[in-house]
């Protein structure tokens, strides 16, 4: 009796491998470009973050003490608010 379950054909297998060895290929690069994007994201933040400290010295750290205080605020809220209904 034949068995009636066959393998793939040579161009399944084929097309099947091409397919995943262009993602094992791809992965890297897409690690390497997001790592960059983070790396210039970041050191953006950090010149900025220098120049404006610098022009607005303390009024610029109360004011980030404040926005997280209304973060804080924001998540507590929604968490009592979603806990009610």
């Amino acid at each position: 009796m034949r068995s009636l379950r066959r393998g793939p054909n040579w161009r399944e297998a084929l097309r099947t491998g091409l397919i995943f060895g262009t993602i094992e290929a791809l992965t890297p690069l897409v690690g390497w470009a997001i790592g960059l994007a983070i790396f210039l994201m970041v050191t953006i933040g950090v010149v900025v973050g220098r120049v404006l400290g610098a022009l607005l010295g303390k009024r610029a750290e109360i004011a980030g003490g404040l926005v997280l205080i209304g973060i804080g605020c924001a998540i507590v809220d929604e968490r009592m608010g979603s806990a009610e209904g």
